[in-house]
């Protein structure tokens, strides 16, 4: 049974620190205790809070007794991710915030892997945080850049902010033109457009906009080999020419309606042969 290993575990880490209190692996230990404390799950609640400040002080004793060690500056990272994974969601994001008002002793990496964290758990705002401190941080290495500004540009996507994420998708495309992200990156930016379509009153730029939306389809259809992928690009070709025909009858524009529902016909009448020719 998994908690009465983890119970075993502690008792020999406790008796490891009243008999070496000053080996020099006591940092591990005591990371490993407070990670073992937070991940001792039990129904019972008064067990489970006196686990969490047992926690609290394994990972305090590390920042207090060795704060230039590398578990001290992982610690706040370890507690915060299992709080959210064992469903403590408010009390690991609490811990993960910490990380920022105490950015120097991180380093990007770090700082970008809590913004991850944080953005799983819908944090966008903290998230957004994190991704900035991790860029500023990392020296312009493009390990820890090119992921931030994507994800960034993912958090305008979820927050609705879709013309500033066309912006922000725009700029990484044309500074990242072979990146490994250049796929997900057109796609983001595909529905960025599109959704830009919706709250753009002028007709014209409707049109650019959806244009925009269809090409980066396009272009990422370059990049896919599998008929898989392909017939997915197609399927999301036909739902921009929809999406089109009912924003442009919600503006009265019969012409437009016209056009674009014998563009949606005709792109799906290909499809469809297309795969019965594949079959």
């Amino acid at each position: 049974k998994l908690s009465d290993y983890k119970k075993g575990a502690i008792q020999g880490y406790e008796e490891f620190l009243k008999k070496f209190p000053d080996a020099k692996g006591i940092p591990t230990v005591l990371m490993q205790l407070g990670t073992l404390y937070s991940t001792l799950k039990t129904d019972d609640p008064a067990e489970q809070a006196a686990n969490m400040k047992k926690a609290d002080e394994m990972f305090s004793r590390l920042n207090t007794e060795h704060p230039e060690s590398e578990e001290a500056k992982n610690a706040y990272f370890m507690r915060g991710r299992t709080l959210i994974e064992l469903g403590f969601r408010q009390e690991g994001i609490e811990v993960l915030k910490m990380m920022f008002s105490d950015s120097g002793k991180y380093s990007a990496s770090q700082m970008y892997h809590a913004a991850e964290e944080l953005f799983k758990s819908e944090e966008y705002e903290l998230a957004r945080q994190g991704y900035e401190l991790a860029i500023s941080m990392s020296d312009k290495d493009q390990a820890i850049t090119v992921p931030s500004q994507l994800s960034l540009a993912r958090i305008m996507l979820m927050q609705k902010k879709f013309t500033d994420a066309l912006s922000a998708l725009e700029k990484f495309i044309s500074e990242n033109p072979s990146s490994y992200y250049i796929i997900e990156a057109n796609d983001m930016l595909a529905q960025a457009a599109t959704m830009a379509a919706f709250e753009e009153p002028d007709r014209e730029n409707r049109v650019k906009l959806f244009n925009r939306s269809f090409n980066s389809l396009v272009l990422l259809e370059k990049y896919l080999t599998s008929d898989k992928d392909k017939a997915e690009i197609s399927i999301k070709k036909g739902k921009i020419l929809e999406t089109k025909i009912d924003v442009e009858r919600s503006y009265n524009n019969q012409d437009l309606v016209d056009q674009y529902l014998a563009e949606a016909t005709l792109h799906y009448q290909r499809f469809t042969a297309s795969a019965n020719d594949q079959d």
